[in-house]
């Protein structure tokens, strides 16, 4: 996959992203466990899993860069030192937010949404993250 430019809409959200107006999308999705110990389902096999993913998609390993044509542009490039691990991070929501009650799990997990979306997007690496 050669150099491509960004779409117009793309272009924009690009540029109007920033620490006081995040631009990008996100979404909380919640797995209840399977029943039984479940082979295989642990944190590195996991990651494992998402990297061979990632190598099977193109754009998930493309970074952003400024063009200098046309003014104001930017493009997608491969990643050549694309690492899934920079990508994947494992978050722990605290005890209390863990357990159902006052505010219980879904509450705390929509509040650490919240706050992670808050955050801009890494420029120098491929635009997305999964917590």
């Amino acid at each position: 996959m050669g150099t491509e430019l960004l779409a117009p809409l793309d272009l924009a959200f690009w540029h109007l992203e920033s620490d006081a107006h995040p631009m990008h999308l996100g979404a909380l999705a919640v797995f209840s466990p399977a029943p039984g110990p479940v082979p295989g389902a642990d944190a590195e096999t996991v990651l494992d899993l998402l990297g061979t993913r990632a190598a099977a998609i193109p754009r998930l390993r493309m970074r952003v860069r400024d063009v200098l044509l046309p003014v104001g542009g930017a493009a997608w490039f491969v990643d050549k030192d694309f690492d899934v691990h920079r990508h994947i991070r494992r978050v722990r929501l605290s005890g209390a937010e863990s357990r159902d009650g006052d505010g219980g799990f879904m509450a705390g997990a929509t509040r650490l949404a919240g706050e992670l979306m808050e955050r801009p997007l890494e420029r120098g690496l491929p635009p997305w993250q999964m917590y």
